[in-house]
Order: structure tokens, then C-alpha cells, then sequence
């Protein structure tokens, strides 16, 4: 019995350390993908960009981010004095016996002087 104790807690921290390899990502990717889009919201109110150029822009950030997210994904409205930046994805995390499919749903909008 003294033998088992130190092997089954050495297989539960195994098991911890597998489930945070396989989940943390997406969602350490999700809060800086959303951190981009805020930022890119602020910026792009002040700028000549068009709704177009900062839908590419976002696209391009995500492809960066590892984020599966299509153009038609992204929905970008952008009006003389606001920005509104708005992304829905799913990713799926396939683990042994129990596959998951988180969706992310990322939006910001901002609003000029």
C-alpha cells in the first residue's frame, strides 16, 4: 500500500500537467487575440482605415495567433466616429475520452471624440 500512494499521486499530477498542455492555449490565445482587437478598435477610429482593411488586419492576427478563424468570421463596422470589431470562433481540444469544443465569442467597440 505504501508503494501505490506515490505512483497513483504521480499519475494525478501527470494528469494535471496533460489537461493544462491541452487547455490552456486556446484560451491563453483567446485573451490576446481579444487584447488585439481592442487595441486595433482604439487605433483604427483614429485612422483613414477602411472596415476592410481592418477586417485583414484582425484576419491577420489571428492566423498569427494559430486562432481558426475565416474572413467571414469577422464582422467589422466601422462609422466616422466608432469602430466595432466582432469574431465568433470554435476550437476543438481533442483529448482522450472527452473531446471538447470551446467557442469564443470576441467583440470591442470603440467610440472617437
Amino acid at each position: 500500500m505504501s508503494h501505490i500512494k506515490p505512483i497513483l499521486g504521480f499519475a494525478v499530477v501527470a494528469v494535471c500537467f496533460y489537461l493544462a498542455w491541452n487547455l490552456v492555449p486556446p484560451f491563453f490565445h483567446k485573451y490576446q487575440f481579444q487584447d488585439y482587437v481592442e487595441n486595433e478598435a482604439r487605433d483604427s477610429t483614429y485612422t483613414n482605415q477602411t472596415a476592410d482593411d481592418v477586417k485583414v488586419l484582425v484576419l491577420k492576427e489571428a492566423r498569427s495567433e494559430d486562432i481558426p478563424l475565416t474572413a467571414e468570421q469577422i464582422n467589422v463596422v466601422k462609422n466616422p466616429n466608432d469602430v466595432s470589431i466582432t469574431a465568433n470562433y470554435n476550437v476543438h481540444v481533442d483529448l482522450p475520452l472527452f473531446p471538447q469544443d470551446f467557442h469564443f465569442n470576441i467583440s470591442s467597440k470603440n467610440k472617437g471624440f
